[in-house]
């Protein structure tokens, strides 16, 4: 699998002077990033963390 190929999740940095692809990002700065690179970045604190998870089930 290519570069190319991987799917792209848009993230939104939360911490001064991170770099991404040796490129400096701002606070707020928007960039695009695999599922693996926003995980080590929620865990790191360089981005808020979405939170988001598949739906509970409902019980009925």
């Amino acid at each position: 699998m290519s570069n190319t190929d991987r799917k792209l999740v848009e993230v939104v940095i939360d911490r001064e002077g991170h770099t991404h692809a040796g490129k400096p990002c701002e606070k707020g700065e928007k960039i695009k990033v695999t599922p693996r690179q926003k995980a080590w970045m929620e865990k790191h604190k360089v981005i808020k963390s979405t939170g988001a998870q598949a739906p509970a089930e409902q019980e009925g």
